[in-house]
């Protein structure tokens, strides 16, 4: 028998945009997220909401919207 599981909480979202400067501005300057000094490419960016972390990158080739969930 397999053991129920159950989300205990959400750490982190990731959307995929095609201007990534573009949407961390948004979302730092409009919406009033804090950007996280994380290191990551340009083609990436962190925002911080609460205690869940907003991931913004461009998608990888060959990327499908909706195609694909990461848990």
């Amino acid at each position: 028998m397999a053991e129920s599981s159950q989300v205990l909480g959400v750490a982190q979202i990731a959307i995929t945009v095609s201007d990534v400067p573009r949407a961390i501005a948004f979302y730092r300057d409009q919406v009033g997220l804090p950007q996280l000094p994380i290191p990551a490419p340009p083609t990436m960016g962190f925002l911080s909401m609460g205690d869940v972390r907003l991931m913004i990158s461009q998608p990888e080739p060959g990327f499908t919207p909706g195609g694909g969930t990461v848990v």
